[in-house]
């Protein structure tokens, strides 16, 4: 039996630590959303240092945990672009 994937899913990653952000743009093509209720991306700091705020497409973001270093999204058509800021 073959497996089902709900979508296809395209990550690149830009760390710029020293500045305290690490860049991702996710790409998601030949979604299902009825198959995809949501992702979670776990974005760990080399150092360990904890997320202190998250831009999603531009605008401020409030579904993440800086314990577990993981933000909760929903599945997007096209690009979704974070800011993970340290």
């Amino acid at each position: 039996e073959g497996i089902t994937t709900a979508a296809k899913l395209d990550l690149n990653v830009k760390s710029d630590v020293d500045r305290g952000k690490i860049f991702l743009d996710i790409r998601l093509s030949n979604l299902r959303q009825a198959e995809l209720k949501g992702m979670r991306i776990r974005v760990p700091h080399p150092c360990r240092q904890p997320m202190k705020r998250v831009l999603v497409n531009g605008a401020s973001w409030d579904q993440f945990n800086p314990e577990d270093e993981v933000i909760e999204l929903a599945p997007a058509v096209a690009r979704t672009e974070i800011v993970v800021m340290y």
